[in-house]
């Protein structure tokens, strides 16, 4: 970054997506390699890209040397014409195997800790309705995590894991088949998931943090329904007050 900083003369500018990583930095010595690394990288910065004034709120607080940097608000984009979208709901559920008058509840992405799915699992397991589907899919190099998600969901035939790599042409086969998607991160400041929902016209159910709280007022609750605390099996039990 300072090679293309001071000898190329490179402008550099830092999109402001999170704060820091999402995974503990467990090496030896890892916390402090990455404080002075970014603490550096914000020294140089030419400027910054926030994507809500909630999530600049947020950074100024965590970092206050940003607040003489320039910077611009621009909102994280969507992915409407990016991925195939042209699947009807039900030929989503018959690729997935999925009955038509069955409520599914959708995760999708990769399967890091952080976003906690398998306390997503275990709320899930306390909504005792027969029609109710949870779909995860995605992937993981986490290999522990993944037998973690197995364990969880093992003897619940409702739950439908698809713990793979899922192409581009498939994405739309799972948020064509869902009524809700749900993001049950621990920790978040914006969401590349919730736009991609979104962006199939499948509403998200998510933490009342960071960003998120503003495109919550900005759609408003028939797109995104916020809840507070860890997702846990009182949450569960509102699934099934949604009226999907």
């Amino acid at each position: 970054l300072l090679y293309a900083k001071f000898r190329r003369r490179a402008r550099l500018i830092w999109t402001v997506h999170n704060l820091g990583p999402h995974e503990a930095l467990t090496w030896r010595g890892g916390q402090i390699v990455w404080k002075s690394y970014f603490q550096l990288l914000r020294a140089n910065l030419d400027g910054a890209i926030f994507m809500s004034e909630r999530s600049r709120s947020m950074a100024l607080a965590a970092f206050p040397d940003l607040a003489h940097k320039p910077y611009a608000v621009i909102p994280h984009g969507h992915f409407r014409d990016y991925y195939p979208r042209q699947l009807s709901r039900s030929a989503g559920r018959e690729k997935l195997g999925i009955g038509a008058n069955h409520k599914v509840f959708l995760f999708f992405g990769s399967m890091r800790r952080y976003k906690n799915v398998v306390a997503l699992i275990r709320a899930f397991r306390q909504l005792h309705d027969a029609n109710a589907v949870l779909v995860i899919a995605g992937s993981s190099g986490d290999t522990d995590y993944l037998d973690q998600i197995r364990r969880q969901a093992a003897g619940d035939a409702r739950i439908a894991l698809h713990l793979r790599f899922i192409e581009e042409a498939e994405i739309q086969e799972f948020f064509r088949a869902a009524d809700l998607a749900v993001l049950p991160f621990v920790d978040i400041l914006n969401s590349g998931s919730a736009m991609l929902s979104l962006s199939f016209d499948v509403p998200v159910l998510c933490p009342r943090k960071g960003s998120l709280i503003d495109l919550a007022d900005a759609l408003g609750p028939q797109w995104l329904r916020l809840y507070e605390g860890e997702i846990s099996a009182a949450h569960a039990l509102a699934f099934a007050a949604l009226g999907l």
